[in-house]
């Protein structure tokens, strides 16, 4: 009659035990989904902006190291490069301006790319190296963003440039980013001076 009770006990005991099992082994893969969700960024869209921005900007540490580093190799070489040369203290060229979120070229500021095409013309002439600087304005956080917006936008005005005949050797464009903002006031109309190509020229010493 014992042996039967303990029989029975073990029986029960090994049905009992893999139940046991299964159940952690469960909460293990629940707490995995639970860690990964967690984990997940988070960002809005901004409507004016029409794109996802992340809440952080520090998920772009890594690119942005990145990209730091070859942008000052670049302009390392560059400097090696224009080393025997000086920036013209006096910049006769006109601002050309830009919508917001926009690279695409005006219809008001034609007349304004008319008019420095001739003024390059004839510094290209003296030798000169113009340099198309592409800025931004601050509406979004991303830095990324307004590096390549600006970069776009210096990349426009040097295609209409040379649709007016200059040179194409003695155009280089730059995006500069926010990097020289001319005004910090908040609002998409009072930061329209900072959406901008400037021209400056560069002549041989």
């Amino acid at each position: 009659m014992i042996m039967r009770k303990y029989l029975a006990i073990f029986i029960l005991l090994s049905l009992m035990f893999p139940a046991c099992i299964h159940k952690k082994g469960t909460g293990k893969s629940a707490k995995k989904v639970q860690k990964y969700e967690n984990e997940s960024r988070s960002g809005t869209y901004d409507e004016d902006l029409g794109a996802f921005v992340l809440e952080d900007d520090a998920d772009y540490d890594l690119f942005e190291e990145a990209e730091a580093k070859k942008d000052a190799k670049k302009v390392e070489t560059e400097d090696d490069l224009w080393a025997w040369e000086d920036l013209d203290e006096e910049q006769p060229a006109e601002t050309v301006y830009f919508d917001f979120n926009q690279a695409k070229i005006r219809n008001d500021q034609r007349p304004v790319l008319k008019y420095n095409a001739g003024l390059i013309k004839l510094a290209c002439e003296d030798g000169a190296r113009v340099i198309l600087e592409g800025f931004s304005c601050l509406i979004t956080r991303s830095e990324i963003y307004n590096q390549v917006l600006s970069q776009r936008r210096a990349d426009a005005v040097k295609k209409e440039l040379i649709k007016l005949g200059v040179p194409k050797d003695c155009l280089k464009a730059v995006g500069r980013g926010t990097s020289q903002l001319i005004t910090q006031a908040e609002g998409k109309e009072a930061q329209a001076p900072n959406r901008r190509v400037e021209i400056k020229f560069i002549y041989p010493q």
